[in-house]
């Protein structure tokens, strides 16, 4: 037990400033969410975000409010519950002051983003597995998502994947997810 915690206290140091750390990490814009061949080609262990396209909006907080006001009526439509599907997190809604071009809607990780992301895509709803069901949603054919990821080529994944994940979630506020 004495060496499990000699690592736990190794590993606080090495942890102290892993926020800044991460927010300073650059995603690389892959594609839009359409491009099925460009997402499968991201063969990599890493974290991935999905954004939403708002187009030209004004700005305001009206326009947020209502923008918002409408996506989750969408996203959280009564056909998607009992679907294993994500749902909006009012507290993460809330952070948001302001309407961008692109506004996040999921962060993840997977071991390998192109097969994952293409799950979220292309599951059906009766599937059991989480995800987003994207083609099952009316909002994929209104809409347009592209995809943003870091890649992780580090060996102890497992270890830092979901720190990372943590740490981008806390500081993008992701519209939707598990948690």
């Amino acid at each position: 037990m004495n060496r499990i915690l000699e690592i736990d206290v190794a590993l606080s140091s090495l942890f102290d400033n892993f926020g800044d750390i991460v927010r300073s990490l650059e995603p690389q814009q892959i594609c839009l969410l359409t491009d099925q061949e460009m997402i499968l080609q991201q063969k990599y262990p890493g974290i991935y975000r999905i954004d939403v396209h708002v187009g030209h909006p004004q700005r305001g907080r009206a326009d947020l409010s209502e923008w918002m006001r409408q996506f989750v009526k969408e996203w959280d439509h009564a056909d998607f519950f009992g679907k294993n599907t994500p749902t909006t997190k009012l507290l993460r809604i809330r952070k948001h002051d302001e309407l961008l071009d692109w506004m996040p809607v999921y962060i993840g990780k997977s071991t390998n983003v192109g097969s994952r992301v293409a799950q979220h895509i292309n599951l059906p709803l009766d599937r059991r597995t989480v995800a987003m069901k994207l083609r099952a949603r009316p909002m994929w054919n209104e809409r347009v998502f592209r995809l943003s990821t870091i890649h992780l080529p580090v060996k102890h994944y497992a270890l830092i994947a979901p720190q990372v994940e943590a740490e981008l979630r806390a500081h993008v506020s992701p519209l939707v997810g598990r948690q």
